[in-house]
């Protein structure tokens, strides 16, 4: 009996060591974690003197915000990756690969369903925190908010895309996926103000489209603020557009190329 434990113990280590990426995302992602709540603790244990004042000053608003409007990037992120293993490991990608609709267009129709269930979800975030937690969206730009939502998804779909690609190819422990979804988690600002993190991560911060999004999301519902006041956030958000979607496509050309070519296309 202790025999059989053993080789079974054995074969899944063997399995798990098979994919090298798919272990270490899951010891960084312990790490990123830990390294959150302490972020966290500090925030809580200082009382956040300043750093909440550009959002109205209430915590309750800003994480929901934050919670709410994460979302987006974990679907961008996980939706087309998704996908893709979904079909490998029922076998069913080499048909649709074969079949005369692109790839890339059941997997794009596939994500802007979870965009859509998202957005209900953003929506019975914010209406709930009126209803019953008195979140105070009356100073709210609806217009800048929208225009903040659309360059968000965008940025994040081309993200997407290439995350989708690495799927395709590695199966399992997408590196895009544990590396940008991670920072993003852990310097985006979702829990508490960017201003909290160490100074020599705040320039890793700034550059992250999700910091953008979440600064000029908050500012335009709970500041009011107007394209003129968010316009470094909009142009991050539109340089991020303009970089990753073009990356996000050839990554998923070479990636299905790569993926045909070795059988990966086939249920694993």
């Amino acid at each position: 009996m202790i025999g059989v434990l053993l080789a079974v113990a054995q074969k899944e280590l063997r399995l798990l060591m098979t994919y090298r990426i798919s272990f270490l995302s899951g010891i960084l992602g312990v790490l990123a974690a830990v390294f959150m709540f302490d972020l966290l603790a500090r925030f809580a244990g200082r009382g956040a003197p300043g750093l909440l004042d550009a959002y109205g000053g209430d915590f309750f608003a800003f994480v929901l915000i934050g919670i709410a409007f994460q979302s987006y990037l974990g679907i961008s992120l996980d939706g087309m990756a998704g996908s893709f293993r979904s079909e490998q490991v029922t076998g069913t990608l080499e048909i649709a690969a074969a079949s005369p609709a692109p790839l890339s267009v059941l997997a794009a129709g596939s994500v802007l369903w979870q965009f859509l269930q998202a957005s209900w979800r953003v929506a019975l975030y914010l209406v709930t925190g009126i209803l019953f937690f008195g979140l105070d969206l009356s100073r709210a730009n609806p217009w800048a908010a929208l225009l903040v939502l659309v360059l968000s998804v965008a940025a994040f779909a081309g993200t997407g895309a290439i995350a989708g690609g690495f799927m395709l190819v590695y199966r399992q422990g997408n590196p895009v996926r544990w590396l940008y979804g991670s920072a993003s988690m852990l310097l985006g600002g979702v829990y508490y103000p960017v201003g909290i993190l160490p100074d020599w991560l705040r320039p890793v911060s700034s550059v992250l489209p999700l910091t953008s999004s979440l600064e000029g999301m908050r500012r335009a519902l709970l500041a009011g603020a107007g394209l003129r006041e968010i316009r470094h956030e909009l142009a991050v958000l539109s340089l991020f557009c303009i970089l990753s979607i073009p990356a996000g496509i050839l990554t998923y050309r070479w990636a299905l190329r790569r993926a045909r070519r070795d059988g990966l296309l086939a249920g694993h």
